[in-house]
């Protein structure tokens, strides 16, 4: 299991963090090991006969999503978010192979049963048995330095910490880490990484304030030494009706320097305090108005800002949007459980800024981005 983030996307891009594998380099370490493993102790005792030396937090965190994020397995999946005193679940038989592959079937809620999706071949396929319907997206390649990239983002802003080295998760023996971030204003993160493959097999992510916020469980677990392609490619009947999509409305991560022109165009920067830095930019619709969203990450919390060029000024409407001066203008804050809201006005544009960060860290980001 990778790192998983809060977004609006939030069951695709767990299954993305849980199911995909990695190529973040650890020979150097690996190596390092095999060869303390290998040399003679000091009192001539061999050393397979030693006890290990313990991993420290960080390498038990890398290994998580490395090695364990490419290990085969079967699992029954289960994700549950808590959201303004409601709470989703959502269910699933998993079956993952190498190199990112897996295959997903839904069994709840209702509405999503039947559903099976896949990631094979470098492509996103997704079955709804309710439109008949299989739908095939093309995935942008994800090369190794974007993936350390993304590592060293969350090395950065969060500290791992080990919390038990004798835990357990899916009935197994489990190390149990904790990231906590640097700055002020964000939630944090509990992961039980299975000793023997490193596989994360739970993932508890909290609100800034403690809340629980999302819980991602692996029970019934197997590892087998190998998933045959046949469970893992997609099929479906001859009758499915068949269409392609595109991902051309969304820039990603290897677009760096297209999307930092892009937020340069409407104002933005593509770096923010807090250890945001701009990770994709949508185009999508609000009503009949063309909206830019923008999507901030510091690898495992998401701000979206999203821009409607011929923005009216924002008249406040009611008691629960609350004015915030910003430099030159004033903004206005709205909070609603865990979902801070800033809107404000500026160069013929409005903007919208959304997260689940505390909201003076949401003020904190937005103030830098006022020019």
């Amino acid at each position: 299991m990778r790192v998983q983030r809060r977004h609006a996307c939030a069951i695709p891009l767990a299954l993305a963090g849980l199911l995909s594998g990695a190529a973040l380099c650890l020979s150097g370490a690996l190596d390092a090991q095999s060869a303390q493993s290998r040399a003679p102790a000091g009192n001539g005792t061999p050393a397979n006969k030693r006890k290990p030396a313990s991993l420290s937090p960080l390498e038990i965190w890398r290994r998580s999503q490395t090695l364990g994020a490419d290990r085969p397995m079967r699992a029954q999946f289960s994700l549950t978010t808590w959201r303004d005193g409601q709470s989703f679940a959502t269910l699933a038989q998993v079956t993952q192979g190498a190199n990112g592959s897996y295959r997903m079937v839904y069994e709840a809620p209702p509405s999503a049963r039947g559903r099976v999706v896949w990631i094979y071949n470098r492509s996103y396929w997704q079955y709804e048995p309710s439109k008949n319907l299989l739908t095939r997206t093309e995935l942008p390649a994800l090369d190794d330095r974007s993936r350390q990239t993304a590592y060293r983002q969350i090395e950065r802003n969060y500290r791992i910490r080990l919390v038990s080295e004798r835990d357990a998760a899916a009935g197994r023996p489990a190390y149990l880490i904790e990231l906590t971030a640097v700055s002020g204003g964000k939630g944090r993160q509990r992961i039980w990484v299975d000793r023997a493959t490193f596989k994360a097999l739970r993932v508890e992510t909290y609100y800034a304030d403690g809340t629980l916020a999302r819980l991602i469980t692996c029970s019934n677990v197997a590892f087998p030494a190998n998933i045959p392609d046949s469970e893992l490619k997609p099929a479906v009947g001859p009758n499915v009706r068949r269409r392609e999509a595109t991902l051309s409305a969304a820039m990603r991560e290897s677009d760096s320097r297209a999307m930092a022109e892009r937020a340069r165009s409407v104002g933005l920067a593509a770096e923010g305090p807090l250890g945001f830095r701009l990770e994709r930019v949508m185009v999508s619709r609000v009503g009949k108005k063309r909206t830019l969203q923008l999507i901030y990450s510091d690898g495992l919390e998401t701000l979206s800002i999203f821009v409607q060029e011929n923005g009216a000024p924002f008249r406040q409407a009611s008691a629960e949007w609350r004015a915030v001066p910003m430099k030159r203008i004033t903004a206005y804050r709205r909070l609603q459980g865990h979902t801070s809201t800033l809107l404000w006005t500026q160069h013929g544009r409005r903007y919208t800024a959304i997260s689940h960060l505390e909201p003076s860290a949401m003020e904190a980001f937005v103030r830098e981005q006022i020019r």
